[in-house]
C-alpha cells in the first residue's frame, strides 16, 4: 500500500534513508551520549520493524548499488 502512494525504491531514497538514520545516529550520541556502534544497530531494528523486512532489504539493495 505505501508504495502505492510513494512510488518503488530508488537510489535516491535509499541515500535518504541511510542519511536521515545516520543523522539520527549522530543525535543520540550528542544528546545522550548513546554508543554509535550501538545506536545505528537500534535504529536499523526499530526501521525494519516499523517499513517491514521488504521495504528495508530494497533499500539496502538499491544503496549497493550506488
Amino acid at each position: 500500500m505505501f508504495q502505492t502512494v510513494t512510488g518503488s525504491v530508488t537510489e535516491d531514497s535509499a541515500l535518504l534513508a541511510d542519511a536521515t538514520l545516520a543523522s539520527v545516529t549522530s543525535r543520540l550520541h550528542e544528546m545522550l551520549k548513546a554508543p554509535r556502534g550501538l545506536a545505528r544497530p537500534a535504529l536499523n531494528a526499530i526501521t525494519r520493524r516499523i517499513h517491514g523486512d521488504s521495504m528495508c532489504q530494497d533499500l539496502s539493495q538499491a544503496e549497493e548499488r550506488t
